[in-house]
């Protein structure tokens, strides 16, 4: 009897062991691998600008040490940023900042990371700061390096100049962490969808006070945003006439289209005379109307939480993690959560729906299939569904191979407007993470 139970035990770990999904581990990074050089945010820079400002900053590390990716590889990048593979250049997965290019094709491309540079201006007169850091594919390449940006001159000058000063910081004197989370407050339903327009000054070194912008309606917004866009930001230059003469998404990742629609509606707004000589950001919102179910009732709310691996280190806090098959898969984009979340127009009682769902995506990046997961109570089959085609409009970056899953938490809630709303994640919100 011994001898079966031993033998019972060795059967079921091995079918285990069979039936879990093998984990697929990145590529080591190959030795002397080089840094991609992100340019400048915060100075108000036009295209042509922030590539000066990424080549200032890479002669700098490249002086200290740093090696820096060649134009070849800068080239496959940004293949990846049009959604096209880094390595053939055939169209394959959705558009990729630099960063996230990085991120997904860093092992075959060689390279060690890349970095980011900012400037942040405190009140007063005094310099503001730069600081310039390493965002590595492994923590061992983690750098940073600050030091004071004068708030006179041109942009580019006065970056030139704050470049030779770059130093380690100083050790961080301890700090209280916030909460991370904020309170829900009753509010008005929103109707319909509404345009929120925003001026600021582009270059963080020149404070403004909010300014009236182009005077745009909604409509106008809407036939440039589309929709399936919500936010769009805008560079602007404004002569001393408060006519634009440059305009430019301030954003890495444009939509071409969507761009020059916007800066021809604020061409035909007129001049801009509170604006006259300075450059400015301005930023369209729609806020979108509440979704409401059937009944006129509850307001419809909802989110997906791709990150529901919480992982165990030394530090007092959970970090986590996006559960994917492969690592090609990280940044993968769900479906638009409102439209998720018209799944749930017919549920007639307040309260939080959470459910986890596993999407399959061919070698393109599109998604072949959706399933929901063990984890939470079950939907009822016509909303499961529902959101299972929904979640088909998803996509990834360019995968490895086809056949790969990502997973994530959807959480929809139904709250009665008249009623001031709890904590909005609820039960088990953060999840724990299992395999298909």
């Amino acid at each position: 009897m011994r001898l079966l139970a031993i033998l019972c035990a060795v059967v079921l770990v091995a079918c285990a062991t069979a039936t879990a999904p093998a984990p697929t581990l990145p590529e080591k990074k190959p030795k002397g691998s080089r840094w991609v050089v992100r340019p400048v945010e915060g100075l108000g820079l036009f295209k042509d600008e922030r590539e000066q400002s990424a080549r200032l900053v890479a002669a700098w590390l490249e002086e200290k040490g740093y090696r820096i990716a060649d134009a070849a590889t800068l080239e496959a990048l940004a293949q990846a940023r049009q959604g096209r593979s880094a390595l053939t250049g055939q169209d394959c997965g959705r558009p990729l900042a630099t960063f996230e290019a990085a991120r997904r094709w860093g092992s075959a491309l060689g390279l060690a990371g890349s970095t980011s540079a900012s400037v942040w201006c405190g009140k007063g007169e005094g310099p503001c700061q730069l600081s310039v850091s390493g965002a590595p594919l492994t923590a061992d390449d983690r750098f940073r390096f600050v030091g004071p940006l004068a708030r006179s001159g041109s942009p580019l000058e006065a970056l030139a100049a704050a470049v030779t000063g770059l130093a380690p910081p100083a050790p961080p004197d301890g700090g209280v962490v916030g909460d991370l989370f904020g309170a829900l407050g009753r509010r008005e339903v929103r109707r319909g969808d509404e345009l929120e327009l925003r001026v600021s000054s582009a270059d963080w070194r020149v404070p403004a006070d909010q300014l009236p912008g182009p005077a745009l309606t909604l409509a106008q917004a809407l036939t440039c945003l589309g929709a399936d866009s919500d936010h769009a930001t805008l560079l602007l230059q404004v002569d001393g006439a408060g006519v634009t003469s440059r305009c430019e998404s301030a954003f890495e990742l444009d939509r071409p289209e969507q761009t020059s629609c916007l800066c021809a509606q604020v061409a035909r707004a007129g001049a801009q005379t509170a604006l006259a000589g300075k450059r400015w950001s301005v930023s369209f919102t729609i806020r979108r109307a509440d979704r409401l179910t059937r009944d006129d009732r509850l307001v419809l709310s909802a989110y997906w939480n791709t990150r529901i691996v919480r992982v165990r280190t030394d530090r007092p806090f959970p970090r986590f993690e996006e559960r994917v098959e492969d690592p090609s898969l990280e940044g993968w984009s769900p479906a638009p959560a409102r439209l998720a979340a018209t799944c749930f127009e017919g549920v007639t009682a307040p309260g939080r729906i959470p459910s986890r769902w596993a999407v399959w995506f061919d070698a393109r990046g599109n998604a072949t299939k959706a399933q929901e997961q063990k984890g939470y109570a079950p939907l009822d089959p016509v909303t499961r569904e529902c959101v299972a085609r929904a979640l088909l409009t998803s996509q990834a970056p360019c995968p490895s191979r086809g056949g790969l899953w990502a997973m994530a938490d959807l959480q929809v809630t139904l709250s009665d407007p008249s009623q001031k709303p709890d904590n909005v994640f609820g039960p088990g919100g953060l999840g724990t993470g299992l395999e298909p």
